[in-house]
């Protein structure tokens, strides 16, 4: 993708979004939590396609994915006011909604679309399907670890400074702030696995899933990103101090060691 694509894309971005903003202080929060979370994985995704040596038009189209890849978060939170996806509905399809009806969307070359589309559709799928090609696989890859860097800094530090005031429901998926966590979750942790959304029952099961994120990483520069940042140091200082937390979080951050440095 040439960059005054990009910049055309990029431009239609801040005006669509702009869109939504009501005035309401309350509202508009989670609007432009998503706004300023799209812009960093736009960043996320140049500095990984820079570690892997891509060129300049595929590490725009990389950039031009992460652009698009919530843009259904908007039309969410404006109908269901939720960001939880198994409560209203999947925000990626709804991008794409959005996407396929944009006449700029019409002007990319057909190539281009075939590998924004499957980026979007499965940025937050639990796997990416087997059916995608390899260029595709590659591009949606690098999407699904830029997204999983901001959210992992956009938790954290929500986590470091919410007090029960200030408490932010959309962030929170409507979970329950217990101090216990679900058998299914630490479970799927000692496998080592990816837990899974349908098992979280609290907030804690929540933070444990993202710690299980890290086994579902692609590229060295994440893991280096992810150490370098200390995600999970960070979410485990928000979780309860026990052993089998510590046991978990030592390791996931073996596993993230293992592919920083080899």
């Amino acid at each position: 993708m040439k960059t005054a694509m990009f910049d055309r894309l990029k431009k239609w971005f801040f005006e669509y979004t702009a869109a939504f903003l009501t005035g309401d202080n309350a509202v508009d929060t989670n609007y432009l939590l998503k706004q300023h979370h799209t812009l960093r994985v736009v960043k996320n995704s140049r500095l990984i396609a820079a570690s892997l040596g891509w060129n300049r038009e595929d590490a725009v189209l990389a950039q031009a994915a992460a652009l698009f890849h919530d843009v259904g978060r908007f039309t969410q939170y404006q109908r269901f006011d939720t960001f939880n996806d198994r409560q209203s509905q999947n925000h990626a399809e709804l991008g794409l909604e959005v996407l396929t009806a944009l006449p700029l969307w019409r002007e990319l070359p057909r190539s281009q679309q075939e590998i924004l589309a499957p980026a979007v559709r499965y940025h937050n799928a639990a796997r990416i399907p087997d059916e995608l090609s390899q260029n595709q696989r590659r591009f949606t890859k690098l999407l699904r670890d830029a997204d999983k860097l901001d959210i992992w800094l956009v938790v954290t530090q929500y986590y470091r400074t919410v007090v029960s005031s200030s408490q932010n429901s959309a962030l929170e998926q409507g979970l329950p702030d217990k101090p216990i966590y679900s058998p299914k979750v630490i479970a799927a942790l000692r496998t080592p696995r990816l837990v899974q959304a349908e098992d979280m029952r609290t907030l804690n099961d929540f933070k444990l899933m993202q710690v299980s994120w890290v086994y579902d990483l692609n590229f060295k520069a994440t893991f280096q990103m992810v150490l370098r940042r200390r995600f999970l140091e960070k979410l485990q200082a928000a979780l309860p101090a026990n052993k089998e937390i510590r046991t978990v979080i030592a390791a996931a951050k073996a596993h993230v060691e293992r592919f920083a440095f080899t």
